[in-house]
């Protein structure tokens, strides 16, 4: 099995820019980017464990994966477990990885996406523990603007704390120091691409390249009481940074920043209601 060099795992809140990023990443030639999520990861922890003791059970599971990368199919990861009955989960997520990346693992890092991931990082320690953790930041109001867009279910309250947990949770991993860790934030992102970039690959330890600007992404853009609306982006949108302050209600941005306020220093973003 070909040894991965020191993936790249990107972790944040929900609706925080991680898409935008992994986009991004997408122009290095030197980085191999997952495309869509890993669900499977947290999938086969809380299903199988840190043991799995049958294999072609944890395989059919990650076969039925919807997000699963175009191409990639069972006989794939049949091939790459090597007919095993019982495997570590370190070794059954490599060995998946292996099936998807094939001969381009050869000289390449991963880049795995998966903002969920910002709550397991003990967990992404254990399957990767030359990982670097990139964790994307962008404003509370803004993150959980774009909550309630794409989960109108969702309370902003609940959203905030989600936000705000999240970022605690970056924070006390890199406090701890236990992988590599680089923050980058999604108004940077959008502003100052090109700077923004240059820093994470400085952190990340590679060479910058301007391919990294030309984005291709294609994505859903949601909107309150709209259906989702398929776009293609060329290049970041800087009229999406300040969007929350015409969705949210004075009330709603009061809600978020009086949950959100100690976290919200830490990055500089600056309250506009009156405590």
């Amino acid at each position: 099995m070909t040894a991965f060099q020191a993936p790249i795992v990107t972790v944040g809140c929900r609706r925080s820019g991680t898409t935008l990023l992994r986009s991004l990443m997408s122009g290095h030639p030197d980085l191999l980017v997952h495309p869509g999520e890993p669900r499977y990861i947290l999938g086969l922890w809380r299903q199988f464990g840190g043991i799995i003791r049958n294999v072609p059970a944890a395989l059919a599971y990650i076969a039925a994966q919807p997000n699963l990368p175009d191409g990639l199919t069972s006989d794939d990861l049949e091939s790459a477990c090597g007919g095993s009955r019982q495997a570590g989960l370190k070794q059954l997520v490599h060995c998946c990885l292996q099936a998807w990346g094939k001969d381009e693992l050869c000289g390449k890092r991963i880049v795995l996406k998966h903002p969920a991931l910002v709550f397991h990082l003990d967990l992404v320690s254990e399957l990767f523990p030359d990982a670097h953790v990139v964790h994307v930041v962008r404003d509370p109001r803004a993150a959980v603007s774009s909550q309630l867009s794409r989960w109108p279910h969702l309370s902003t309250w609940e959203a905030a704390e989600w936000w705000k947990d999240a970022v605690r949770a970056g924070r006390n991993w890199q406090r701890r120091g236990a992988t590599p860790y680089a923050e980058v934030q999604y108004e940077d992102l959008v502003l100052s691409p090109g700077d923004a970039l240059g820093q994470l690959c400085q952190d990340l330890g590679i060479s910058y390249d301007p391919r990294m600007l030309h984005l291709g992404m294609n994505t859903k853009l949601y909107a309150p009481d709209a259906p989702p609306k398929p776009v293609q982006f060329s290049s970041p949108d800087p009229s999406r940074i300040m969007l929350w302050s015409e969705r949210l209600s004075p009330i709603e941005i009061r809600m978020v920043e009086a949950c959100c306020h100690r976290e919200m220093a830490w990055w500089g973003y600056q309250p506009v209601a009156p405590r």
